[in-house]
């Protein structure tokens, strides 16, 4: 059974480095949440957000910058799932516009406390 806390981590987000995985998983323990860390890129993230959900995910969380982030609440839009975000790209505008923090154990606390907040959806 898969957790209900997806990461999905951009392998091309600004922030990126070989460490981050760990520290991610980490910040997601210490705040003692049970969460699946998976790599993706611009190529996967949609079939990647599906499967996740497909797979019972609640929250998929966005790791990267605001292009990751918009791929991921884009697959989220009608599915009763919510999104996190870990701010790892290069200027993160969504993660500071709604107040988010910036910091990778700040904001896995955020998630995993489960606060939530709603946000429009914007369609062209």
């Amino acid at each position: 059974m898969r957790p209900d806390v997806v990461v999905l981590l951009n392998s091309r987000a600004g922030r990126r480095d070989p460490v981050v995985e760990e520290a991610v998983a980490a910040a997601f323990e210490a705040a003692g949440c049970d969460a699946a860390i998976q790599i993706t890129d611009g190529m996967r993230i949609a079939a990647d957000c599906s499967n996740a959900l497909n797979n019972g995910a609640r929250v998929l969380v966005a790791g990267g910058g605001d292009g990751t982030v918009s791929s991921v609440a884009a697959a989220l839009v009608g599915h009763n799932a919510a999104l996190g975000v870990l701010p790892l790209g290069t200027l993160n505008h969504f993660a500071k516009d709604l107040g988010l923090p910036l910091d990778i154990d700040a904001a896995a606390r955020v998630i995993a406390a489960g606060q939530t907040t709603c946000v429009d959806v914007g369609d062209t």
